[in-house]
């Protein structure tokens, strides 16, 4: 949160810097992005789209969590004991109203063959400790003898030219 410059949802700004993160990183191993988001975008669609589809194409994992409401809610701004202070207004002076968009949602999971947990569900936060499980026994991709066998004959000639030179 810190490295957003101003409110709203820049979905396809969040997704962009989470794969550069991620991608940055020297530490091997399983690479998910976790998203919680209501699918509200004040990017375009097919930016946030193209974002969603770069992460698949880097093999990173994502995991979109659904949150808010699917009907026009306001957003409260609370204080840091958690008190409600007032709701986030215009300039004009008027609530500003925000919505899950479970469209949005689908065609982002569908680009990044994303999980996505529904905000219906009780207990978020073990469906996503559940998911990560899963991605870690479950590599992206393996290596076996059957990918070497080509390179066989690099040390199979080395040492049939040590043999010739010693005898």
């Amino acid at each position: 949160p810190e490295l957003a410059s101003q409110g709203g949802t820049g979905l396809a700004a969040a997704l962009t810097q989470g794969g550069q993160l991620l991608n940055a990183s020297r530490e091997a191993g399983d690479r998910v992005l976790i998203v919680f988001t209501d699918g509200e975008t004040h990017d375009s669609l097919p930016q946030v789209l193209a974002a969603a589809n770069r992460l698949r194409e880097e093999q990173v994992r994502v995991i979109l969590v659904a949150e808010g409401l699917p009907r026009p809610a306001n957003i409260p701004l609370r204080d840091s004991a958690g008190a409600l202070l007032e709701y986030k207004a215009d300039a004009d002076g008027k609530p500003i109203e925000t919505m899950r968009r479970d469209d949005v949602l689908q065609r982002v999971a569908d680009a990044a063959e994303a999980a996505l947990v529904p905000a219906e569900l009780p207990d978020q936060a073990s469906a996503v400790r559940d998911l990560l499980s899963a991605f870690q026994r479950a590599p992206m991709s393996s290596s076996s003898t059957e990918d070497l066998l080509p390179l066989v004959w690099i040390p199979a000639l080395i040492g049939v030219l040590l043999l010739g030179a010693q005898t």
